[in-house]
């Protein structure tokens, strides 16, 4: 009977203690949008590797650099062959 009493008790505790936690806790911190210079930063970026890489800028769904991948016919590949010896 004592036992059964003891464990009630620290259930209580522990209860109160889980609530009295969760309000002193502060309030969570929202992330603050970014700053624009940041994402000028970030967009101009993306745009300069896309320029170089048109075939991330295509698989990004970017279909304006369509005409700017690279030739890999056959006669394109010897030409990239020609100039890299």
């Amino acid at each position: 009977m004592a036992h059964s009493k003891c464990i009630q008790i620290v259930r209580i505790l522990a209860i109160k203690m889980l609530v009295v936690g969760l309000l002193i806790l502060p309030q969570p911190i929202f992330a603050k949008s970014s700053p624009p210079v940041w994402d000028a930063f970030a967009d101009q970026f993306i745009e300069n590797y896309f320029i170089l890489q048109p075939t991330f800028a295509v698989n990004a769904g970017r279909h304006e650099f369509d005409g700017k991948l690279p030739d890999w016919s056959p006669a394109g590949l010897t030409h990239l062959r020609d100039i890299c010896q």
